[in-house]
């Protein structure tokens, strides 16, 4: 009995090692962290012309979810959200899944457009299904294959009508295993070794009690 308690023992301490969640990872991070005006993580290029940083939106040119309640903002190729006369813009996001396993990411988002959505690529390769709306946030879409190892770029490709053109995303979640852990094992695996733990707890006490 007392063998047995111990290799039972034993099993629960090593799957309490090895239940590891997998490790959220920040992924492309929402539109709208701006310094002087600027988003920090969010680039535009009009046409084929170079990429510069987004600018923030500072009059609400009537779009919904302007000032919140999610951290998302709107961005544009200007503050004014006044565009030159050239379409499609270019919003591009890159992210890094250094030490993550990059075929066990998951990310969720919400998407807006002034005007219309072309597509969405992830690294260069078109997601299909995806769509933004007009003047607010979408539902929450997901993308769960085409990562890769490394950096990655995320792109919208937005078409407007130069009068007032924008974009705005904002990250629902993200989570990638680390390389190197182990998946959790199943919660009910876990129970079973658990119940067996206390049953035989129970009977080594009353045979002590008994002798």
């Amino acid at each position: 009995m007392r063998s047995m308690y111990r290799t039972l023992l034993f099993n629960a301490v090593a799957l309490a090692a090895i239940a590891l969640p997998a490790h959220a990872q920040p992924g492309p991070i929402s539109s709208g962290v701006f310094a002087a005006g600027r988003d920090l993580n969010w680039d535009i290029a009009v046409g084929a012309g170079a990429a510069v940083d987004a600018f923030q939106v500072t009059n609400n040119p009537g779009w919904n979810d302007f000032a919140g309640p999610t951290a998302a903002r709107w961005i544009s190729f200007s503050a004014s959200a006044s565009n030159p006369a050239a379409t499609p813009y270019h919003f591009t996001t890159t992210f890094s899944l250094a030490g993550y396993d990059p075929t066990s990411a998951s990310l969720g988002y919400q998407c807006g457009v002034d005007n219309t959505l072309n597509a969405v690529r992830l690294n260069g390769v078109v997601v299909l299904g995806a769509s933004c709306v007009f003047h607010a946030l979408s539902a929450t879409q997901s993308i769960s294959s085409g990562f890769v190892a490394g950096i990655n770029t995320l792109e919208f490709e937005v078409n407007g009508d130069q009068v007032t053109d924008g974009f705005i995303f904002n990250n629902t979640s993200f989570s990638a295993r680390q390389i190197g852990t182990t998946v959790a094992p199943e919660p009910s695996t876990i129970l079973l070794l658990a119940t067996e733990l206390g049953v035989l707890g129970v009977t080594a006490r009353r045979r002590k009690t008994r002798s």
